[in-house]
């Protein structure tokens, strides 16, 4: 449970957000933007997803990603080691809700 208010410290004393649902208990902690991760296989399959749980490793485009184990695009991914990275900006907002509610592998 996370909770700012009046009995714990924070920027302002009557502001508070309660969380619920233990699955995003960090997500106040992360304020990456939304990208769109496209991967492809070896057989050319293509699939494209959101991903915002990312971070920069360096300053030469490295980066540290999470994404489930069962997703389509890490199994694209790990066939053939390619990947673009796309950060989407306001413009994409209904795009990225559509590529959020579908699997590419449902769609192929």
């Amino acid at each position: 449970r996370l909770r700012f208010g009046p009995d714990q410290a924070s920027p302002m004393e009557d502001d508070w957000t309660e969380i619920r649902n233990r699955n995003l208990l960090s997500r106040p902690l992360f304020c990456n933007p939304v990208c769109m991760l496209s991967t492809i296989g070896a057989d050319g399959r293509r699939n494209v997803m959101t991903v915002s749980w990312l971070t920069p490793a360096d300053n030469q485009g490295r980066l540290v990603l999470s994404m489930k184990s069962t997703r389509f695009s890490l199994e694209l991914m790990q066939e053939t080691m390619r990947f673009g990275l796309s950060v989407a900006v306001g413009s994409h907002t209904e795009l990225l809700w559509k590529i959020g509610q579908c699997s590419g592998r449902d769609t192929v």
